[in-house]
C-alpha cells in the first residue's frame, strides 16, 4: 500500500509552544506568556495578584479570580518565552523538515505578533514580515503551509480589558486579525484552520475568563473548567464559533479556492483485550467517556463524527473480510458505534452523561452478537451478547465508575469461560 502522490504528509507546531521571541519584533504579551512549566505533581500555573497585594495562582483550565491580574514570578520558568526559538532558527528548522520529506507544515500565527494588544486598528508590520519570511522559506522547499489562526492564544490586553471571549467584541477583533492574514497571504496559503481544538478550551488561559470558582480536589488542565463556570464557558465558545463562521465567509470572498476547516482534540482508542468480543463494544463507550469526562459540558459534533466514522470503517471490514471471526467482530463494532452515535443525548440537546452510550453498547453488543452468530463465529457471538449486558445488570448505579469496571471485568471472564465450555471454539485467541 502506498500513499497517493498528493497526500500531504508533514508536521505541526503552535506559536505559543514553539516560536519563542516573546518580546521581539513588536510582539505584545499573551496570556500563555504568563503560564509556567509544570509536571504531574506540580501542574502549570498562572500567578496573579490583587490590587491589595494578595497573591494566588490558577491552573491551566481555571478562570482568574475577579480583581486579580497575572504577573511574571521571577523564580518560575515560562516555556513560551524562548520555546524552541523558531523565531531565530526557522530557516534551520524548515531545512530539517524538508530533509524529513515534509510536504506540509502546520503553523499557528501569534495573535500578539500581528496585533500586539489584540484590539489594535493596524497590524504590526514587523510581525507580518516575519511570517512572510517563514512562508517563503517553506515554499522554497515545496512545503505547503497550513496556517492555524488561533491556537491557544489570548492577547493579555483582551483578557484584562474586555474579559476575554465572554465579550462579544472579541468577534470583531478576531475577524480583523483573520482578515489581515487572509489578505496578506491570499496567493501563498491555501489551507487554513480557524480555531485549534475548540472542544478543549476553557478558563483564563485560552478564553480569558474570570470567576471565583476553583477546582480544589484535582488538577485542572485546559478545558477542565469547574462545572460552575459552564455558563460563561459555553457563552465564550459560542462567540468563538460565531467568529469562526464569519471568518469562513470572509475568506471565501477573498479567495474562493481557500480550503478551511477546524481541528478537534480526539484520540483513537484501541482496547488491549481482543480475546473476546469485548473490544467490539468497548471502543465507542471509551470514546464517549473520553469526550465527556474531561470536557463536559461542552457538546460538539466531534463525538458523533468519531462514532459514525468507526461504524463505517468496521462495516467496510464486515463486507470485505473473508474470515468469519473478523466479520463477527467488525459487524458488532459497526452496529455498536452507529447506535452510540445516533443515541448520543447531546444530539437532542440533553446530556445524561454516561447512561446512553452504555445502553447503546448493550444493544449493539446484542445485535452484533446475533449477527456474529449467524456468520458462524460462536466465540464472538457469545462475547458480544454477554459482556455489556451483564456489566449493565451488575452496575445498578451506572454513574459509579468503579462498579462499572468491576462489572465489565466479571462479565468478560464469565462470558469467555461460558464460550469455551459451550462451544469449545478456540481459534484466533
Amino acid at each position: 500500500m502506498k500513499f497517493p502522490t498528493n497526500f500531504l504528509w508533514g508536521g505541526a507546531t503552535a506559536a505559543n509552544q514553539y516560536e519563542g521571541g516573546w518580546q521581539e519584533g513588536g510582539r505584545g504579551i499573551a496570556v500563555h506568556d504568563m503560564l509556567t512549566d509544570g509536571n504531574q505533581e506540580n501542574p502549570r500555573r498562572i500567578y496573579c495578584k490583587a490590587d491589595n497585594g494578595n497573591i494566588t495562582s490558577i491552573q491551566a483550565g481555571e478562570c482568574i479570580p475577579f480583581g486579580f491580574h497575572p504577573f511574571i514570578k521571577e523564580s518560575e520558568y515560562y516555556p513560551s518565552h524562548n520555546a524552541t526559538d523558531f523565531y531565530h532558527c526557522y530557516k534551520e528548522d524548515i531545512k530539517l523538515m524538508a530533509e524529513m520529506g515534509f510536504k506540509v507544515y502546520r503553523l499557528s500565527i501569534s495573535w500578539t505578533r500581528i496585533f500586539p494588544h489584540g484590539d489594535d486598528k493596524e497590524p504590526n508590520e514587523d510581525g507580518l514580515r516575519f511570517y512572510d519570511a517563514v512562508i517563503d522559506e517553506l515554499k522554497k522547499y515545496n512545503i505547503e503551509p497550513l496556517v492555524t489562526i488561533l491556537h491557544f492564544d489570548m492577547p493579555l490586553n483582551l483578557a484584562e480589558k474586555y474579559g476575554g471571549w465572554i465579550n462579544r467584541k472579541l468577534i470583531e477583533f478576531y475577524l480583523n486579525f483573520a482578515s489581515t492574514l487572509f489578505e496578506r497571504w491570499k496567493t501563498k496559503v491555501k489551507y487554513w484552520i480557524t480555531v485549534n481544538e475548540i472542544n478543549v478550551l476553557g478558563g483564563y488561559w485560552t478564553l480569558g475568563l474570570a470567576s471565583n470558582n476553583r477546582k480544589t480536589k484535582s488538577n485542572s488542565n485546559q478545558g477542565e473548567t469547574p462545572v460552575e463556570d459552564a455558563g460563561i464557558k459555553l457563552q465564550a465558545i459560542h462567540h468563538l464559533l460565531v467568529a469562526s463562521a464569519k471568518a469562513n465567509k470572509i475568506a471565501r470572498k477573498i479567495n474562493p479556492n481557500f480550503m478551511l476547516g477546524t481541528m478537534c482534540a480526539l484520540s483513537g482508542i484501541y482496547p488491549i483485550l481482543i480475546v473476546t468480543g469485548m473490544h467490539s463494544t468497548l471502543a465507542p463507550v471509551c470514546m464517549s467517556f473520553f469526550t465527556k469526562f474531561g470536557y463536559d459540558p461542552l457538546i460538539i459534533p466531534a463525538c458523533y463524527i468519531a462514532n459514525f466514522t468507526q461504524s463505517a470503517a468496521a462495516f467496510a471490514v464486515t463486507i470485505k473480510s473473508k474470515n468469519r471471526n473478523t466479520k463477527g467482530v467488525a459487524s458488532s463494532a459497526s452496529l455498536t458505534a452507529f447506535l452510540a452515535g445516533v443515541t448520543e443525548p447531546a444530539l437532542f440537546g440533553v446530556n445524561f452523561r454516561f447512561k446512553t452510550p452504555l445502553i447503546a453498547s448493550v444493544i449493539g453488543g446484542f445485535i452484533g452478537g446475533c449477527y456474529a452468530g449467524i456468520m458462524g463465529s460462536k466465540l464472538v457471538a457469545m462475547s458480544g451478547l454477554g459482556v455489556f449486558a451483564l456489566a449493565g445488570f451488575m452496575s445498578k448505579d451506572i454513574m459509579n465508575i468503579v462498579n462499572y469496571i468491576i462489572g465489565v471485568v466479571i462479565a468478560m471472564v464469565i462470558t469467555f469461560v461460558l464460550t469455551l465450555i459451550l462451544f469449545k471454539e478456540k481459534e484466533n485467541y
